[in-house]
């Protein structure tokens, strides 16, 4: 945006140069599918088109490093993330669970103190649990920090990529 959030747009289609339809990612999507005849659709059972297919992920990951760079995309890039069952198209169905394992596997959410961890080592704490450890004590205790307050994700995003919520029985 032109404040250097992210903006997603639902309607953003998936291109092959030209655009194809939208398949309801918020992000666009680019690349050399092998479209039908009529231009709107990918060929769902092309090797090539799968291996495209299966590179966005990892694609989105990587552009994650240049987000870090700018401060106001970094605090708000998971908006990026498609909400569960936004995307229905068989073809382009599993790029969102691959984007969920990816997230995951990266170190993809700030936590306090500045640093980025990978969600398995990030805590998801109320503002009463936070009071009674510090960052650094739940580092100790729990072997994870907590989110940065200055990120902008729901908790259910969190969730999702692999944040655990600090429970009683963690204590």
């Amino acid at each position: 945006s032109d404040k250097g959030e992210a903006a997603p747009d639902p309607d953003s289609p998936v291109y092959a140069f030209l655009p194809i339809r939208g398949f309801n990612f918020p992000f666009c999507i680019q690349a050399d599918f092998v479209l039908t005849s009529s231009r709107e659709s990918v060929h769902e059972d092309l090797e090539w088109n799968i291996t495209l297919r299966d590179q966005i992920a990892t694609c989105f990951t990587e552009a994650l490093e240049a987000f870090k760079s700018k401060p106001r995309l970094a605090a708000t890039y998971l908006r990026f993330l498609p909400d569960e069952g936004t995307v229905h198209d068989p073809f382009f169905k599993p790029v969102v669970d691959q984007l969920i394992e990816a997230l995951g596997n990266a170190e993809s959410v700030p936590v306090e103190g500045g640093k980025w961890r990978k969600p398995k080592q990030v805590l998801l704490a109320s503002p009463e649990a936070r009071e009674l450890f510090s960052s650094s004590d739940a580092l100790k205790l729990f072997g994870a920090e907590y989110v940065s307050p200055s990120f902008e994700a729901t908790e259910k995003q969190l969730r999702r990529i692999g944040c655990k919520p600090l429970a009683v029985e963690d204590v």
